[in-house]
C-alpha cells in the first residue's frame, strides 16, 4: 500500500479543503513518557475566514473535507462565517444569475477566463460585438469540397468554357496541395505554395486571383470563414510583374506568313489578325457568326470570353483571305482544343521564317485598328477590351499610315 502524502488535498469545482497530518503527544498518568496518538486537521476558507477542524482518524476526516468542498462549492456553507457585507454580494450575486440556469461557481470561472482573454476591452462590448459580427455559424469545410461547389456555381451560372476552365485548372492544383480544412490555411503557406509552382509574375498573379476568388466564396457563399475577419489569401501579396512591350509583327511580316500559310492553318492565322478574336473564341468561332454579306463577325455570348456579344467588322482583306474557305455552319476550325489549335498555328508561323511573338495576332489587330480609327473606346468594343488597357498597352504604337499599310495586306494573285 502506497505511502499517503500530506496535505490531501480535496477539491470540488473552485473549492480547495486540505487535509494535514497534526498528531498528538499525550502524558499518561504512571508513564514517564509521553505517547503519540494520530490527528488530522481539515482545513479550508469560506467567507474571509480560515475554518480548521481535527479528527482522530483519516476516514473521518476525509468524509467532512468532501462535505465542506461540497457545501463551499454550492454556497450552502453557513452564512455565519460570512459579514454583512459579503452576505449582501453573495446573494447579488446569486439573484444576478436568475434564469441563466447557471450556477456561480462557473459564472465566475467564465468571467475570469473571459477577462483574462479579453485585456482591457470591456466584456459587455466584445459581447456585443460577438452578437453582431460573429452570430453566423462557422461550417469548417475542407477545400476539395469548396473547389468543386465554386465550380459547379460557376457552371450553374452560364460561365464560359474558357473561365470554368482556366478555373478548373488552377484549383486542381491548390486542392491537391491542400487537402483539409480552408480556415486551417494561412498567408505563408500560400504563399510557399505559389512561389514553389516556378511560375512567370503574371502567372502566379493569376494564380493569386483564383484562390482569392475561392476564399472569397468560402467566406460568403459557403460560410467556412469567418465574414467579419480578412481571410489568408488576402494578405499573399502580388508579385511585381516586369514591363513588356506589346509585340506585333510588321505588314511585311504577317505578309510573308500568310502567304507560307495554306488551308484551315491561314484561314486561322488570318482571321485572328485582322479582327483581333482571342484564341479561345477563334476555337469556338461558327460560320453562322460570319456574316460576309453585311461584313460583319457577331460573337454570341457563350463565344467571348466575358459572356457579352461583341461585333467586330470584316474588313475588304479579310474577306479575300477567307474567299473560298467560307461555308454556312459549323466550326470554322476542326482542332480538339484551344490550346492544340493554338500550338499548331505558333509552329505553322515558325516555320514561315517569321519569329513567332506571343498574343502578336490579337496585338496587331488592335494596335494597326487603333491607327487606323484613333478611338480608344471603339476599339476596346470591338477587342473586348477596356479602354484603359487600350490606352496603355496599344496607344501610339503604330501611325496610322501603318495601320492602313496592315489592312491593305491582301492574298498575292498567282
Amino acid at each position: 500500500m502506497s505511502k499517503v502524502k500530506f496535505p490531501l488535498l480535496v477539491k470540488r469545482g473552485l473549492a480547495v479543503v486540505k487535509i494535514y497530518r497534526t498528531p498528538e503527544k499525550k502524558r499518561i498518568k504512571g508513564r514517564s513518557k509521553s505517547v503519540s496518538y494520530d490527528s488530522y486537521t481539515v482545513v479550508y476558507t469560506f467567507g474571509g475566514k480560515r475554518v480548521r477542524q481535527r479528527f482522530s482518524a483519516l476516514d473521518e476526516a476525509r468524509a467532512e473535507a468532501e462535505k465542506a468542498a461540497l457545501a463551499v462549492t454550492s454556497g450552502s456553507m453557513d452564512t455565519r462565517l460570512l459579514n454583512p457585507d459579503q452576505v449582501r454580494e453573495y446573494c447579488a450575486a446569486i439573484e444576478s444569475l436568475d434564469g441563466l440556469s447557471v450556477d456561480l461557481t462557473s459564472a465566475i470561472t467564465e468571467y475570469v477566463q473571459a477577462k483574462r482573454a479579453a485585456g482591457e476591452a470591456h466584456l459587455v462590448q466584445v459581447a456585443q460585438f460577438h452578437k453582431r459580427y460573429a452570430g453566423d455559424k462557422i461550417v469548417r469545410t475542407k477545400v476539395p469540397v469548396l473547389v468543386d461547389a465554386l465550380v459547379q456555381q460557376k457552371r450553374d451560372e452560364g460561365a464560359g468554357d474558357y473561365h470554368i476552365n482556366d478555373l478548373s485548372t488552377r484549383l486542381k492544383k491548390f486542392k491537391e496541395a491542400f487537402t483539409g480544412y480552408i480556415d486551417e490555411i494561412t498567408t505563408e503557406q500560400i504563399d510557399h505554395w505559389l512561389k514553389g509552382l516556378g511560375l512567370e509574375p503574371r502567372t502566379q498573379n493569376n494564380y493569386r486571383a483564383t484562390v482569392v476568388q475561392l476564399f472569397n466564396y468560402a467566406k460568403t457563399n459557403a460560410k467556412a470563414l469567418a465574414h467579419w475577419l480578412p481571410h489568408a489569401a488576402d494578405s499573399v501579396i502580388r508579385v511585381k510583374e516586369p514591363t513588356k512591350e506589346t509585340e506585333i509583327y510588321t505588314p511585311a511580316e504577317m505578309q510573308k506568313i500568310l502567304n507560307g500559310l495554306s488551308g484551315e492553318m491561314r484561314l486561322c492565322a488570318a482571321i485572328r489578325a485582322f479582327s483581333g478574336i482571342r484564341n479561345e473564341e477563334l476555337f469556338k468561332l461558327s460560320w453562322e457568326e460570319l456574316d460576309l454579306k453585311e461584313g460583319w463577325i457577331k460573337l454570341k455570348r457563350a463565344t467571348t470570353k466575358l459572356r457579352a456579344r461583341r461585333v467586330i467588322p470584316i474588313t475588304e482583306n479579310l474577306k479575300a483571305w477567307i474567299g473560298d474557305s467560307a461555308k454556312t455552319t459549323g466550326k470554322v476550325q476542326d482542332y480538339s482544343s484551344a490550346k492544340t489549335m493554338s500550338a499548331a498555328i505558333a509552329a505553322a508561323i515558325g516555320g514561315t521564317g517569321v519569329p513567332m511573338k506571343r498574343n502578336a495576332l490579337r496585338n496587331c489587330y488592335t494596335s494597326y485598328r487603333l491607327g487606323v480609327l484613333g478611338d480608344t473606346a471603339k476599339v476596346a468594343e470591338e477587342t473586348g477590351n477596356s479602354p484603359q488597357v487600350i490606352r496603355e498597352e496599344y496607344l501610339e504604337l503604330v501611325t496610322p499610315e501603318k495601320g492602313r499599310e496592315w489592312f491593305s495586306i491582301f492574298p498575292q494573285v498567282k
